[in-house]
């Protein structure tokens, strides 16, 4: 066995100026198949599960607290993303759910563990139904998944589908509507009724159905009857009892207030309140001193009468597109940023403190090992400046490689047998920063 040399590449730069920046080198990507990051997730130890999109598959990232990539694991049943994840009782458990290019017909459903171990995989077939998302509770033991049936002449409807932990399809419901509406959120409210939030995808009022715990429908709910308006939720959030939506509102006559709004609705579903906000946000989530905070371009905080405390910029084409309140404090997030020079996307994730700093942020992606499956080189891309040790295991366990090095270094395989390996990469502590299964070929 031999390393051959050490590579060295730029460092991650942060600034604290009024426009909060993200500096990395990351390679960017405009092309159809870009690595993307669709939705964030804490767990236990300030752990962040992603999931997204790379090269045309379905991807599961965890960093740690950090910022630091620490494992990624992905499917490759069909071209798609992951579309939601989420655990239940905290359990150590993930169950995750994802689309083939948005192609009706499939739904692929897994279960998880912490360590990207993947429990389940299955690749079902719906027929006409879309899957967006979970409910985050289970109801009598039984999982919900929402999103749009479709029929022949392509109108979208809102339906949901009752799943076993295994993802089989238990009751599936839809509900027609005049108008194209699709599920954007589901909650569950303190009388075990479904409540269904759902955007028209076009022009038509906003929709709420209330359901009961079997999915049979009690009331529509509708904000906005004027067929000319167009409503979108772009995200929504529970804190107690109350739901809070941002809402793009825009109509083609003068007799409506077009803008960005906080709507607020009760555990009926309907609204009792909207707050003007003056620009777009695609995020948000509910803060632990019981308000809001939102986030695009940059992240506004709102207290519990939503009234702006602080606003916090950031560097021109930073798009926040994922948001969380952190259980430590502060807030955490993940998003893209366009590089100029480039012509492309990169992608980060961030950690700010309770006044919105920034404390740690990091691309993606720090650690590369690849070719994978991987023949007559195996390379390591590391961040630059640090000290590493990689190790390689064989399936028995018994290590194959063991090495430090500072930066990027490659591996000549020749000595090892086909199969598959396990690469372990640690600081000079001993803390794992990244693990990955590698598969040798002849």
């Amino acid at each position: 066995m031999r390393f051959i040399f050490c590579l060295f590449f730029t460092i991650v730069f942060l600034s604290n100026s009024n426009s909060q920046s993200f500096e990395w080198e990351s390679k960017a990507s405009d092309a159809f198949c870009h690595i993307s990051f669709t939705r964030m997730i804490e767990s236990d130890q300030n752990e962040y599960l992603i999931i997204g999109g790379e090269n045309c598959k379905q991807y599961l990232y965890k960093f740690n607290k950090n910022g630091h990539l620490q494992w990624l694991v992905y499917d490759d049943y069909l071209i798609g993303e992951f579309e939601d994840i989420v655990t239940f009782d905290n359990s150590k458990t993930f169950y995750l759910i994802g689309t083939a290019a948005n192609f009706t017909a499939h739904v692929n459903f897994y279960q998880i563990d912490k360590d990207g171990v993947f429990l389940l995989r299955k690749k079902l077939k719906t027929r006409t139904y879309l899957t967006q998302g979970f409910l985050t509770n289970k109801i009598n033991g039984s999982l919900i998944t929402f999103g749009s049936g479709f029929t022949p002449h392509q109108q979208s409807w809102p339906a949901i589908e009752f799943r076993s932990p295994e993802g089989d399809t238990l009751g599936k419901f839809e509900y027609p509507l005049p108008w194209n509406a699709t599920v954007k959120k589901a909650y569950l409210n303190e009388r075990k009724e479904i409540l269904l939030f759902c955007s028209t995808g076009g022009f038509g009022p906003l929709t709420n159905l209330l359901l009961d715990s079997t999915g049979k429908l009690i009331e529509v709910k509708l904000w906005g009857r004027n067929i000319d308006a167009e409503f979108s939720y772009h995200d929504m959030v529970k804190k107690d009892s109350t739901y809070y939506a941002f809402v793009d509102y825009d109509c083609f006559n003068s007799s409506c207030e077009r803008g960005y709004y906080i709507f607020r609705f009760n555990s009926d579903g309907d609204s009792i309140s909207m707050t003007p906000i003056g620009k777009r946000y695609v995020s948000i989530a509910a803060t632990n001193d019981n308000g809001l905070i939102l986030a695009r371009s940059s992240l506004l905080k709102l207290d519990s009468n939503l009234n702006v405390e602080w606003e916090k910029p950031f560097k021109e084409g930073v798009e926040i597109l994922s948001l969380g309140a952190s259980k430590g404090g502060g807030y955490y997030g993940s998003g893209t940023i366009y590089d100029k020079s480039l012509r492309g996307y990169k992608n980060y994730v961030f950690k700010t403190n309770a006044n919105g700093d920034i404390e740690a942020t990091n691309n993606y992606p720090q650690y590369q090992i690849y070719p994978n499956p991987f023949k007559d080189e195996l390379r390591f891309e590391l961040p630059f400046g640090e000290a590493f040790n990689i190790t390689l295991y064989d399936m028995q366990g018994k290590k194959v490689v063991d090495v430090n090095c500072v930066g990027s270094t490659y591996l000549n395989p020749d000595f090892l047998n086909q199969g598959i390996y396990w690469v372990n990469i640690t600081d000079q502590k001993g803390v794992t920063l990244f693990s990955q299964k590698l598969i040798k070929l002849n």
